[in-house]
């Protein structure tokens, strides 16, 4: 089937844009998040570009923005407007799913910023590279900001029983590569491997490895926090995009830059975990 895409632009005429110009039996997604929801332009591509309910009529309306964070969204004229549109009587809306894509500027902000230490000496075991008590102690307070969404679902009368889907994000490699849109940079530097050589850590491997954990453990508190809260549901989307080496510099592959997957790789993402999981919950 096909499916209709929806921004915030869109919010002043929504009631025409959901409902008078929507199609019987449409399916509804809601999305907040970041960047990997956010890039404006169908070739650079993005995780909202792609969701969809298989097999069925979609309704996407995007409210992600490139550099959010979750310590952001959840709070501010972002966390009301979403709060808004799951239970006004007047701009609420019954949804299908809402897609939280959110975590990974956290990740590699504050927390990276609090759990990435440089050892004092050269080591092979990306473990030494790692403050475990303050990762820790960043992803519980990142956890509660995923809870804050989930308090608010729970809140709504007519979302209360609609799934909230998380994803994992993929295996970020720290490399020299700045974000470009139609060829032309919109930054001067990457993200992540600046961090690494300010901090003198400066062996790819370790690099690389050191930050997998954070990744991997901001993946295992998503999945521990799916156990506890009903009707919470984690795509884990590791793995699934090619790894790439250090000098890695193309943009037609799998990733488009540092950070970011290429249209290929949103694409591989959403039809590989998140349109199944999606499919599975929504009746």
């Amino acid at each position: 089937m096909a499916a209709r895409y929806l921004s915030a632009v869109d919010l002043p005429n929504l009631y025409d844009a959901l409902v008078v110009e929507g199609f019987p039996g449409e399916k509804r997604i809601l999305v907040e998040g970041d960047s990997w929801a956010s890039y404006p332009l169908p070739t650079t591509g993005n995780l909202a570009c792609f969701v969809e309910v298989p097999e069925e009529m979609t309704v996407v309306l995007n409210l992600a923005w490139m550099g959010d964070q979750m310590i952001e969204m959840c709070q501010g004229r972002q966390y009301e407007l979403f709060k808004k549109l799951i239970h006004d009587d007047r701009w609420g809306y019954k949804w299908d799913v809402l897609f939280l894509v959110g975590g990974g500027n956290d990740l590699v902000g504050w927390i990276f910023n609090a759990a990435i230490r440089n050892p004092g000496s050269p080591s092979s075991n990306p473990e030494d590279y790692v403050d475990r008590a303050a990762l820790e102690e960043k992803l519980a307070e990142l956890k509660s900001y995923f809870q804050r969404y989930i308090a608010l679902r729970d809140e709504s009368a007519i979302n209360r029983a609609t799934p909230i889907v998380v994803q994992t994000y993929d295996y970020v490699v720290p490399r020299d590569q700045p974000p470009t849109i139609l060829g032309f940079p919109v930054a001067k530097r990457a993200w992540i491997l600046p961090k690494y050589q300010e901090r003198g850590i400066l062996d790819p491997e370790m690099q690389k490895a050191s930050l997998w954990i954070l990744l991997d453990e901001m993946a295992a508190m998503l999945q521990g926090l799916a156990a506890e809260a009903d009707n919470f549901h984690v795509a884990d989307t590791r793995g699934t995009l090619a790894i790439v080496s250090p000098d890695y510099r193309r943009i037609d592959g799998d990733w488009r830059d540092e950070m970011h997957p290429s249209a290929t790789g949103y694409r591989k993402l959403t039809g590989r975990h998140i349109n199944p999981l999606i499919r599975s919950l929504v009746p």
